[in-house]
C-alpha cells in the first residue's frame, strides 16, 4: 500500500476511506428527503462484502484494506463528549466483530460515563510500522453488555492483547460497547 507523501517529502494527506457507508460523509446532518426513500448512492460498490437490509444491499462501512489494519494488534484512543462539551480521550483494547468495533471498560471511567449519556464517539489506531499512517473511526456507541457478561468480552480483548491473566479482571464491574462504524478515514497511506 502505497502512503501519500511518505517518500516524496510532502507532508502527508488525509483521505477519507474509498468506501463509505450509506448517508456518511455528509457536510450536514442527515435530513429525510421529499420523495421519502433514500437511494443508495451511485459512488457505493456492491461487492461480495456488501450486506443487505432487506432487499436493498449496502457497502461494509468499513473497507477491507481498513478491516485488515484494523485486526492487527494496535491500541485505539477513544475520544468521548464531556458533559460541558469539551472533548476526553483514553487509550484503549478493541475488538473488530463483523462491521461493529467491540470496547470494554471498568464501570465508572469517565469515557464510559460519556458514552452513556451521549455516544457519539471517535477512535484514532496509530499504526507503529508506519509512523505516518493512522486510521480514525466515527460512528455511535451504544451499551450492550454488563456484569458476566462484560467480564467474558474483557477476557476475549486481554486473550487478543496477550494478557497472560484475564482472570485479574474477575471481581470488577465492567461494561461493554458496540460502536456502529458511520466513517472512516485513513491518513498517511
Amino acid at each position: 500500500m502505497r502512503r501519500a507523501g511518505s517518500h516524496s517529502g510532502q507532508p502527508c494527506r488525509a483521505r477519507p476511506s474509498a468506501r463509505r457507508a450509506p448517508g456518511a460523509g455528509l457536510s450536514s446532518p442527515r435530513r429525510s428527503n421529499a420523495g421519502g426513500s433514500r437511494q443508495r448512492p451511485a459512488s457505493v460498490p456492491v461487492t461480495a462484502a456488501s450486506r443487505t437490509i432487506g432487499a436493498m444491499p449496502t457497502a461494509s462501512p468499513i473497507p477491507a484494506d481498513v478491516r485488515s489494519f484494523l485486526s492487527a494488534l494496535n491500541w485505539a484512543s477513544i475520544a468521548t463528549v464531556n458533559e460541558d462539551g469539551s472533548p476526553h480521550q483514553a487509550v484503549i483494547w478493541y475488538l473488530i466483530e463483523g462491521d461493529t468495533v467491540l470496547v470494554n471498560s471498568r464501570q465508572g471511567r469517565r469515557w464510559p460515563l460519556n458514552l452513556e449519556r451521549d455516544g457519539r464517539v471517535s477512535l484514532a489506531i496509530h499504526d507503529h510500522a508506519e509512523p505516518e499512517h493512522w486510521v480514525g473511526l466515527r460512528g455511535r456507541a451504544r451499551l450492550v453488555r454488563i456484569g458476566e457478561a462484560a467480564l467474558d468480552d474483557i477476557a476475549k480483548l486481554a486473550r487478543r492483547y496477550g494478557d497472560d491473566d484475564p482472570a485479574r479482571f474477575r471481581g470488577q464491574e465492567r461494561v461493554t460497547f458496540e460502536i456502529s462504524i458511520e466513517r472512516t478515514y485513513e491518513y498517511g497511506s
